[in-house]
């Protein structure tokens, strides 16, 4: 076996495992070295990659072998388990993993090959605002909260738990916020280890104080066990529950984290390092640590915070995981309210005699404050506007594709989601009996006439020098698709056909077409040449919500006006009969 020092050791040109040429190293994350790598497949690079190394220790069952997959090693198993999980994780705000590295003549070694990043950490920014006597804005803590947030919503829902969550694994690239440098399964789960072991003091560098997480400060807690665990994370940013009972993270855990980072941005120091200023002392206070005292509410340490915000990170930094908000989905929710708030443009819920639900009927735009549960599918449907022309939403009937476009997607870009242009308008229109007439008539008052015999190459022609002359975006809905198959046919039917071909064939400036159809009738809509390869391409398919989801939408849908369900037992059943009603989505 060549340990992992070795590969680092050998002469740059032999540093590769499997295909991954290991150029230099950018950091250490958590317990594994983070490298800048090159993919390379014989004389041909294809792409630059951050690869975190892991150099797997034997537990007695056999070494990793010639096949990570079949091994017996169950450390190897459970970051492979973990890596798949990542693999999949599609978001915006989450850095993009690629795949596993391995090579057989480096046993004992993996590399998960994620996307590089070329840009600032948010530990740096507020170190450089720090120094200056400078904290970072509200607006742009918003902006960090709201990222993250979202962020976890996509990560929780792949049932996995970052474990880390901290400034320094948040990276600004090209005006988005990334969480980065994952914690992988091999710091869930370690050995059985003695108290000594657990009780070692590990040195820590946080807000430039230098402090032992598992002694002098943490003198007070419990002695390990057998069964004890290594608090995975960074001290400062740990749940007090984890620090205290030595136990795995949890998405609660994460919650607490981007909690404790939100405080620091907004007040200048971690939850502990506050509370100790706030005594005269310096260091930290280890009582906050470990979750026997609350930290000071964040507009005590900063009494310029409005207090909206303030009570809210006050809430997500409670020792206790009660008093913290339920889902990730719930703190992106309360985070864009408050910038509303902040900005004046606070929308009105509907009134409680319309409520939270729809029946039947389909959310729209003016319902977007109580449309919950679908925040991965918008940010993913979002990511994929920003660069293709065309994006189709294709589900079974009653799966939610029109709420998803309009209460979800429509609000979005109208505020400014697709970033460039900044202003966007939108328009609506079904295809109907006659789709020509419907999409000319809803493309009237945007372009402010049409020609006397328009054409799908004139209309295509005179989005893009709209956009280019007035400066704004233009999103084009069309839903229910389906209708051009089932109500239209002949010339009308091949008018809008070829429309949308050419508006999801090209990359347009500021033109965008978002479609939505039913999964079931998808057959015919792909027979229609061009444009049947047009939707195949820019397919994102829209499922019925989880067991999971439906009890965050019940929870968020009544806390948005103040209500909750005080009886555990009835909130299972309304669960249960939701689980059992066949086409539940609409009730």
């Amino acid at each position: 076996m060549l340990p992992l020092q070795d590969l680092l050791n050998l002469p740059d040109a032999a540093r590769k495992l499997g295909a991954f040429l290991l150029i230099k190293q950018l950091g250490k994350g958590g317990f594994a070295p983070v490298w800048l790598a090159k993919e390379i497949h014989g004389t041909t690079e294809l792409r630059t990659v951050a690869i975190k190394l892991f150099g797997l220790t034997s537990d007695g069952s056999g070494s990793l072998g010639s096949d990570p997959h079949c091994s017996t090693n169950s450390e190897s198993q459970r970051i492979l388990e973990e890596a798949r999980a990542l693999c999949q994780v599609e978001h915006p705000n989450v850095v993009r993993f690629h795949s596993m590295a391995y090579d057989p003549t480096h046993e004992g070694l993996l590399g998960l090959a994620m996307e590089y990043l070329d840009g600032t950490a948010l530990d740096h920014k507020l170190r450089l605002r720090r120094d200056n006597g400078y904290k970072l804005p509200v607006a742009d803590t918003l902006e960090v909260g709201s990222a993250i947030a979202s962020a976890l919503v996509a990560v929780h829902q792949a049932g996995l738990v970052h474990r880390d969550i901290k400034p320094g694994n948040i990276v600004e690239t090209h005006g988005v916020y990334k969480l980065i440098d994952f914690g992988l399964a091999s710091l869930k789960h370690h050995k059985t280890q003695d108290a000594a072991t657990v009780r070692a003091p590990h040195i820590a560098i946080v807000d430039g104080l230098a402090f032992e997480t598992m002694s002098s400060h943490l003198g007070t807690l419990e002695q390990g066990s057998a069964t004890s665990h290594i608090v995975s994370g960074t001290p400062g940013y740990q749940d007090p529950v984890c620090v205290q009972l030595h136990s795995p993270a949890n998405t609660s855990s994460d919650i607490y984290s981007l909690g404790a980072t939100l405080y620091e941005c907004l007040t200048g120091a971690i939850p502990a390092v506050a509370a100790a200023r706030m005594d005269n002392v310096p260091g930290v206070k280890a009582e906050v640590i470990d979750g026997r005292t609350s930290p000071p509410p964040v507009c005590v340490v900063a009494p310029e915070v409005p207090p909206i915000l303030g009570k809210l990170v006050d809430s997500l930094v409670a020792p206790e995981p009660t008093r913290r908000p339920h889902s990730a989905e719930e703190i992106a929710w309360n985070l864009e309210r408050i910038r509303q708030q902040l900005a004046g443009k606070l929308r009105p819920l509907p009134p409680e005699s319309i409520g939270p639900f729809r029946g039947l009927g389909r959310f729209e735009e003016t319902d977007r404050d109580v449309y919950f549960g679908r925040s991965l599918e918008v940010a993913a449907c979002i990511d994929s506007l920003r660069v293709r022309g065309l994006v189709a939403l294709i589900g079974p009937s009653g799966s939610g594709k029109s709420s998803l476009a309009r209460a979800g997607v429509l609000p979005a870009v109208l505020d400014g989601a697709l970033r460039s242009p900044k202003e966007w308008d939108v328009v609506i229109t079904s295809p109907g009996a006659d789709p020509k007439s419907a999409v000319l008539e809803a493309l009237r008052g945007p372009l402010g006439g049409l020609p006397a015999k328009p054409s799908p190459e004139s209309l295509v022609g005179l989005l893009s020098s709209r956009s280019q002359t007035t400066g704004r975006g233009l999103l084009l809905l069309v839903d229910q698709l389906e209708e051009l198959v089932t109500l239209a046919s002949g010339d009308s039917q091949a008018f809008l056909a070829q429309l949308l071909t050419l508006l999801g064939s090209q990359h347009i400036p500021g033109v965008r077409t978002l479609v939505a159809a039913r999964r079931d009738l998808l057959d015919p809509l792909l027979a229609l040449g061009p444009l049947g390869r047009v939707l195949t391409r820019n397919t994102q398919l829209v499922s019925s919500l989880s067991e999971v989801t439906w009890g965050e939408v019940l929870d968020q849908a009544l806390e948005a006006y103040g209500y909750h369900i005080e009886d555990d037992e009835m909130r299972v059943e309304l669960l249960a009969q939701l689980k059992g009603t066949e086409s539940a989505m609409p009730l």
